[in-house]
């Protein structure tokens, strides 16, 4: 995959089963699950989170999580901003 190129969309913010507040994305390409390593399809919704190894460190690049993993629910609608 060429770098820079879009591999998700944000879809808005959701809420974890925890309570805490994240941000939703929906996949436009398959991405691996950093947690249990199933796939994520096109069009899937997904999270992020800093990987364990660098959760002190800055600028660390976030993972995708599924919702099997880690289940959301959607506050609302979002922008759809790519990233």
């Amino acid at each position: 995959m060429v770098s820079g190129a879009i591999k998700s969309k944000r879809v808005g913010r959701a809420t974890l089963n925890n309570g805490v507040v994240t941000t939703a994305y929906r996949a436009v390409v398959p991405h691996k699950c950093a947690q249990c390593a199933g796939t994520i399809p096109p069009s899937a919704l997904l999270s992020r989170r800093a990987p364990r190894a660098l959760l002190t460190a800055t600028g660390a690049t976030p993972v995708p999580i599924c919702v099997t993993c880690r289940p959301l629910h959607l506050d609302s609608a979002g922008s759809g901003d790519a990233d």
